[in-house]
This record gives structure tokens, sequence and C-alpha cells, in this order.
């Protein structure tokens, strides 16, 4: 194998861009033999090729590269996007021609949504368009029953949380308001399954019908459903320019709102933080020894007393009675003083019982002015 179909195609890629089929088939089709490349059997799907100097045959057919094909289609509601599904009773794909041969959808719509869908078989594009690092918007036409407020707009822009899972459109703008409907129009960045219904779901409204209006920078315009047309070739370089790009993801805006799973957890991790802090924070000063100082013999290390057996002799010698008491002996007693009773000293001549004319009563005490 020469350098050149080292770094070529792989062969299942080429042979799913040619509309055999999906890659995967293209592979379980190519270890039954029935892939010749240069007129020799290939049973490996890891052989690559060079579409320009490689001959290429399928059960004994020329397999060229495909034509690029964008189209697209106004998808009535009761439609399902998908190839093959028993369940489904009409698909999308039988709305357009065989001609076209394996086409597969840009992104999805549910069965009882209607609006643009995009159908081409450039895996790349499609790849491009649909993944979340591009960011590429898209614009959705939704009619509400329900009361739509100010607050309750505010809410769908911070962003909502379904089944653990955390939604949050671009924009929200209100078209239409009548008495219990509403008529909005939400730009999304991603694609989660049922995203519209699910956000329109928790804040109350009930989506009556839903439509997708535009893709990136293709608009639905006035195609009718059931129909479809092709891309222009600049529609379809602007859509290469808008997806060619990562860009970072939108800064989820707080709205104050946790998931109840991971609420719980940052309540107990709160409360044990603070508990930590009131433990470790205590304002209290500490008694603590100074260190060039020896604790007294006799006294007790943490009350800081002293023991009955160490205290000093005066006491005990005020107790024996081999000390006179200071309290007895040296302060006179004030009951037996030597100062005049109001009651019983009076002035000749002054009424039992009164105090003597001369003297003026104050704090109980009498005295001679």
């Amino acid at each position: 194998m020469n350098e050149a179909k080292k770094n070529g195609v792989r062969l299942a890629r080429f042979l799913a861009a040619a509309g055999i089929a999906s890659r995967r088939s293209c592979e379980e089709l190519i270890t039954q033999g029935r892939v010749c490349v240069n007129g020799q059997a290939v049973l490996t799907p890891a052989m690559s090729i060079d579409p320009a100097q490689d001959s290429v045959t399928f059960e004994g057919r020329k397999v060229g590269e495909e034509k690029k094909v964008y189209l697209l289609l106004h998808k009535p509601a009761g439609y399902t996007c998908s190839a093959h599904d028993v369940h489904a009773k009409k698909l999308v794909f039988d709305i357009v021609p065989d001609r076209f041969g394996r086409l597969f959808s840009v992104g999805r719509l549910d069965r009882d949504s209607e609006g643009l869908l995009l159908l081409t078989n450039d895996g790349d594009l499609a790849q491009a368009l649909t993944h979340p690092s591009r960011q590429v918007p898209k614009q959705y036409r939704v009619s509400c029953e329900g009361s739509f407020t100010t607050g309750i707009r505010r809410q769908m822009l911070n962003g909502v949380f379904d089944g653990g899972e955390f939604l949050q459109p671009q924009a929200v703008e209100q078209c239409g308001h009548f008495r219990g409907h509403a008529e909005l129009l939400l730009t999304l960045c991603e694609g989660k399954k049922r995203e519209v219904r699910r956000i329109c779901k928790a804040v109350g409204l009930q989506v009556s019908k839903l439509q997708r209006v535009a893709f990136g920078t293709v608009e639905l315009g006035d195609l009718a459903a059931g129909s479809w047309r092709h891309l222009s070739d600049e529609e379809v370089e602007a859509l290469r320019k808008i997806s060619a790009t990562a860009l970072p993801r939108r800064h989820r805006v707080d709205s104050g709102r946790t998931p109840p799973e991971s609420q719980d957890r940052e309540e107990g991790a709160s409360s044990a933080r603070a508990q930590s802090a009131k433990v470790s924070r205590d304002p209290r000063p500490r008694r603590t020894t100074p260190p060039d100082r020896e604790p007294e013999p006799g006294r007790d290390q943490r009350s800081g007393r002293r023991s009955p057996e160490n205290r000093p002799d005066n006491r005990s010698d005020s107790r024996s009675g081999s000390r006179p008491d200071s309290r007895t002996s040296s302060r006179p007693d004030s009951r037996t003083s030597s100062r005049p009773d109001n009651r019983t000293s009076r002035r000749p001549g002054a009424a039992p019982g009164r105090p003597a004319s001369g003297s003026r009563s104050r704090g109980g005490r009498s005295r001679d002015v």
C-alpha cells in the first residue's frame, strides 16, 4: 500500500458517501467480499483508498463519489424523522424523491412537531451543525396554553431542571398573548430531546403547537407544509461558516436554583462548615502559664487556689483561739458607742418622745446645730 492510500479515505466511508448504505452497513458488505478495489476483492474495512486513482466496484457496478445534496423540507406533523421504523406510520423520507439516493436528517423533530428540517448526504456538515460545541442557533415558534408573565420569561432564561438535566434557552420572545394563550419564539443552541416542550412544562405551560422556523442562517419562510426545495450555494456556504468554529458554551445565569439532589448535599456541607468554624473560632482567651514562671508548690494548677493544708496559719490560729479576734477586740461595738441616743437624750423642758427643738434629724441620726 502506497503513501497516498495510507492518507486517503477509508473504504467504508467512501461507500457510505456514494450512497450505498450506512457506514456500519458498508463495513459488513466489505467483510462479505462484495466490494472490489482495482479488480481485487477486499475483506477488511480498515483499507484506505484514493478516489482519484483507485477504482471501486460494488457487486460489479462501479462506485463513484456521489454528488452532495442539500434539501430543506417543511416537515408536517405526524411524520417521523427516521429512515426505517417499524412503529412509524409515516416517514419524512417518503416525501422526497428516491433519485437523491441515501439522505439523512440534520437533527430531529419529534412526530408532533413541524417546520424546517434539513436533509443531506454530507456527513461532515451534518456533524458540524449538530455538535454542541458549534452552538448553532435554532429558532422555534411555540403556541402555549397558560398564563405567560415576565416572571415566567425570566425563569425560562435562567434555566430549569427537568429529570436532573439543566435546560436553558438562549432567547425568549413573546409574539402574541391572549387570555390563557401565548405565542412565543424560543432560540436554542443545543439539541436535547424534546427540549422546548420540557422547558415549557417546567414553568407551567402546555405546548399545543411547535414549529421550527430557522436553523442557523436558513429560514423556513413561506414554504408550504410537505414541500421541499434545494438550498442555494450561498445558504450552504453560510452554514459551513457558522459551523466551522467551536464556540465556548454560554455561561449559565445564576438563577439561585439548584437541583434537589445537589441542594441537600450543599446544605449539609454548609452546615458542617459553619459548625467547624464555630468550634475553631472561639473568642474566649485561653489561660496559659508563662514559660519562665514555675508553678508554686501547693497550688492547684487548674483553679489556682491553694490546698487546705498549705493555707496561711492565721486562720487556723484564729479558729483555735490562740490569737485574739480583731473583729471583736479592736472594733468597738456600734450598739454600745458613746454617741447619745436621740430617743433617750433630750433637753430639759422638751416633750417626751420628741427631739429637742434645737436639733435636726438627718439619716436617722440627730445632732445639735
